[in-house]
C-alpha cells in the first residue's frame, strides 16, 4: 500500500486544524489535513463560526468551509475529506505513519486537532429517541414544523440547535442546566437573528411526559427552585464535542507525546473551549509553530 510522504499530517478539519495547516505550509512545510467524516464535516454544521483571521466576522459554518478549502488550495495544503486514518504507527527511522483504507502517509511531525465527536444520550432520553427526542438537530428539524421545541444544552452545540430548529419550529427554548450559556459572544448573533429561541437558566430535565401513544408532549423541569412543566412535541439533546484519543490509544499516551514534543495538541485537545473560534484559531497557529521549532 503506497502512499505519500508529508512534513507534517494535520488530523482534524477544525477551526484549530485548518489554522495549523494553513501556518504549516505558511512556514515551508509539505502538509497534509485529514478528515474522518466521509459526507458531512462537522465543522460545517456549526451554524456559527466566530471571528477569525480567516474569515474576519462571524461566519457560517459552510462559509468558513469554504474559505478554508480555498485557502488549502492556495498553500499547497493536500485535503483529504473522508480519508479515516485508522492507526498512526512510529516509523523506524523516526516520524509516523498514519494508514488509512487507501495509502499509509508518512509524516515528520503529527498536530492532533479534532472537532470532537458528540456525545450521545443519557439514559433519561434513550428511550424516546425517535418518539419526539432526536440526537441530531440537522436531521430531524423539518419534522418539527410549526411545534415548540426544547434543546437540552449549555454551550455552543445546543445553540446551534437552537438556531437549526427555530427555522422550521413554532419556538425553540434552550433548557441549559448552567447560570449561564457558554459562547456568549455567538449567543447575541443567534438572538438578533431569531425572535423565537428562548433559554431557561438553572434548567434541569426531571421527566419526559408521553400522550397516549408514546410519543413526546411534554418535558417536566425543575429550574432553580421550582417545578415548571414545559409543553413540547420535540426535544434535542445537544451534546458537547468529546475528543476520541483512540489512535494513541489513549489520552494520557497521547500527552506523553505531546510532552516529548512527538505529538502536537492544538484545539479542544489542548484544552481551548470548542466556542472560542478566535482562541481556536491562534492555538492550531501556535501548534503550527511548535511542531517546526521542534522538527
Amino acid at each position: 500500500m503506497s502512499g505519500m510522504a508529508v512534513d507534517v499530517a494535520v488530523i482534524g478539519f477544525s477551526v484549530a486544524g485548518v489554522a495549523a495547516a494553513l501556518e504549516s505550509s505558511s512556514l515551508g512545510r509539505e502538509v497534509a489535513l485529514f478528515e474522518h467524516s466521509w459526507d458531512n464535516i462537522p465543522l460545517v454544521e456549526s451554524v456559527l463560526i466566530g471571528p477569525t483571521p480567516l474569515t474576519g466576522e462571524v461566519a457560517t459554518g459552510p462559509g468558513f468551509e469554504e474559505a478554508a478549502r480555498r485557502a488549502c488550495a492556495e498553500l499547497g495544503v493536500t485535503f483529504h475529506a473522508g480519508r479515516i486514518v485508522a492507526a498512526v504507527d512510529r516509523a523506524r527511522d523516526g516520524g509516523f505513519l498514519l494508514a488509512s483504507t487507501e495509502e499509509v502517509t508518512r509524516a515528520e511531525a503529527i498536530v492532533f486537532a479534532p472537532n470532537g465527536a458528540v456525545a450521545l444520550a443519557g439514559p433519561r432520553f434513550e428511550p424516546m429517541v425517535g418518539r419526539g427526542v432526536s440526537l441530531s438537530a440537522w436531521d430531524d428539524a423539518v419534522s418539527y414544523r410549526g411545534q415548540a421545541v426544547a434543546v437540552v444544552g449549555g454551550g455552543i452545540r445546543a445553540l446551534e440547535a437552537a438556531y437549526v430548529v427555530s427555522r422550521w419550529a413554532e419556538r425553540a427554548t434552550v433548557l441549559c442546566p448552567t447560570p449561564a450559556v457558554e459562547a456568549e459572544g455567538l449567543l447575541a448573533k443567534v438572538s438578533a437573528e431569531r425572535d423565537n429561541i428562548d433559554i431557561l437558566y438553572r434548567a434541569d430535565v426531571e421527566e419526559l411526559l408521553a400522550d397516549g401513544d408514546g410519543d413526546l408532549q411534554a418535558v417536566r423541569l425543575r429550574v432553580g427552585a421550582r417545578q415548571r412543566t414545559l409543553p413540547i412535541r420535540g426535544l434535542v439533546v445537544a451534546g458537547e464535542p468529546v475528543i476520541d484519543w483512540a489512535l494513541w490509544p489513549t489520552e494520557s499516551a497521547a500527552r506523553q507525546l505531546a510532552a516529548a514534543e512527538q505529538l502536537f495538541l492544538a484545539g479542544i485537545a489542548a484544552g481551548i473551549a470548542p466556542a472560542d473560534h478566535a482562541a481556536l484559531y491562534s492555538d492550531g497557529r501556535r501548534a503550527a509553530w511548535a511542531c517546526s521549532t521542534a522538527t
